[in-house]
């Protein structure tokens, strides 16, 4: 029998390389598209923008987002087969990662904005307004599974929690930052450019991390299954 080690210390400073290169990327097209009074830079600008749609960094947090969803996927799969508490926690996690894999690739949450800012007449911090069913949403998933994160062993409730506060740090936290920004100042400008990194940055290191722990969670959990996963 093939034995596939894995070493999730090994997998993040690999993503972390790779986060660390199209923020490097990033930047430096955002520098010289404002030096040069350009728009497109070639076309180099939408290429590696990390606040862009249907390109390298966004497509990146697509799969890294899959990837999550995958690995939950394994997890749920021998919970339900050892007939595990909270199996159906792990599923319906591993959903909603292959909703937001989804919605990474094709913006769906954007194209409530307009809508949304119509209903809630919704302007400074709340300017992309589908950050309020966004918050409501992230209220109820934390009641919901309240009872399962503190049902895992320490190390693993603290890393999820890490992951968790950074990526929604990211998603909302600079989501509300950059609407009060774009509704003063608006959005053509260097500094949304850096507000719009700095979101994407956390959204795609709390995903990392996320992957992380639920690698180290499989170490700990599933020694009995062929993929052996080591430090």
């Amino acid at each position: 029998m093939a034995i596939i080690n894995i070493k999730p210390k090994k997998v993040v400073f690999i993503l972390g390389f790779i986060i660390i290169l199209l923020v490097f990327a990033s930047v430096v097209v955002q520098l010289m598209k404002f030096a040069a009074g350009s728009k497109s830079l070639y076309g180099l600008a939408s290429r590696f923008d990390l606040d862009g749609e249907g390109n390298i960094p966004n497509y990146f947090s697509s799969i890294l987002l899959l990837f999550s969803a995958f690995l939950l996927a394994i997890i749920a799969a021998i919970k339900k087969k050892g007939n595990k508490p909270y199996a159906y926690h792990w599923v319906f996690l591993s959903i909603i990662f292959v909703h937001l894999s989804i919605d990474e690739m094709i913006c769906i949450h954007e194209s409530w904005i307009r809508s949304m800012r119509i209903i809630f007449d919704a302007k400074g911090i709340f300017y992309f307004a589908w950050v309020i069913p966004g918050l409501v949403v992230v209220l109820v998933l934390a009641a919901f599974f309240y009872r399962f994160l503190f049902n895992l062993v320490l190390k693993s409730r603290l890393l999820f929690m890490i992951a968790a506060i950074v990526y929604v740090g990211g998603v909302l936290g600079c989501e509300l930052i950059g609407g009060w920004y774009v509704f003063h100042f608006g959005k053509i400008n260097f500094t949304y450019n850096m507000i719009a990194m700095i979101e994407e940055v956390l959204e795609m290191t709390g995903i990392v991390l996320f992957i992380y722990a639920l690698l180290e969670y499989m170490q700990n959990e599933f020694k009995e299954i062929q993929v052996q996963i080591k430090n």
